[in-house]
This record gives C-alpha cells, sequence and structure tokens, in this order.
C-alpha cells in the first residue's frame, strides 16, 4: 500500500522553495497497446513537479481486470505536495498495496524524475502528454 505520514516525508507548506522536490499532478493512463499483433493496455504514471517529469509504464493483458484508476488514485493523494528530501518518498512505498504494480510504477517515475532533475530541458518535455490523454480510455488526473 502506499502511504504517507509524517515520520516517513516531510511535507512542507513553501511549495515554491527551489531546494524542495514539489510535486504538483500525478496522471494515469491506459492506452490501447500500439503493436498490430499486441492486445493489451500501456498503463502510465506521469509524475509532474517543479523539477520536471517523471514517467513509469507497464503493459498489461486486455484480460486484465485489476487496473482500477480509482483505487489507485487514492494512495497517491498524498505524494501531492513538497518535500525536502526525494529519497524519502520511496520510504513511503509498501509492499501491501493490493495490486503491486502501482509501486513499482510510481517508484520508477521517481527514478525518471531525479535521474533528469539537472536537464532543464526536459521539464518543458511534456509533449507526450496530449498524445497519451488523446489515445487514453481511461485517466485520472490528481493535483
Amino acid at each position: 500500500m502506499l502511504s504517507q505520514s509524517d515520520s516517513h516525508l516531510s511535507f512542507l507548506s513553501d511549495l515554491d522553495s527551489p531546494d524542495r522536490l514539489s510535486i504538483t499532478r500525478i496522471e494515469l493512463f491506459v492506452i490501447p497497446a500500439l503493436a498490430v499483433d499486441s492486445s493489451g493496455f500501456r498503463v502510465c504514471l506521469r509524475l509532474v513537479s517543479n523539477k520536471g517529469v517523471g514517467w513509469g509504464e507497464f503493459f498489461a493483458p486486455e484480460s486484465d481486470s485489476q487496473i482500477d484508476l480509482k483505487q489507485w488514485s487514492e494512495p497517491l493523494r498524498g505524494f501531492i505536495g513538497a518535500f525536502t528530501d526525494p529519497d524519502s518518498l520511496y520510504d513511503s512505498l509498501l509492499p501491501g498495496h493490493v495490486d503491486g504494480r502501482l509501486n513499482e510504477l510510481f517508484s520508477t517515475a521517481i527514478d525518471d524524475l531525479l535521474a533528469h532533475i539537472d536537464n532543464p530541458t526536459f521539464i518543458e518535455g511534456n509533449a507526450e502528454e496530449t498524445v497519451l490523454k488523446n489515445r487514453s480510455v481511461a485517466y485520472v488526473s490528481i493535483i
């Protein structure tokens, strides 16, 4: 289960500080697979912050009935805000969530964000967002 508590995360009210990571939006997309010979869905998590964008994704078979974006969005709400130590976000990922793929998605998005945090051009690299929204069969935005 994803969760957040005062003992695990350093939530701060000052969202504009350049030294802090401020997560402003988390988006979940479910998109039909692109390959002609593939059936199923591409499930993406987009993490938007003052330091850039992070992505996580996995592919799910068409028969997958475990993808419930409403259920998945609830534990992610606690990650909207500012954090003094981005690595502390990993401490809040708990393996007990009903579908462990959500932890993997979020963790991968954090990894991606932190890998590009010093690359200012990455902050503006949001072209894929419009394409994903247009192709999505399901979409949730958490702000």
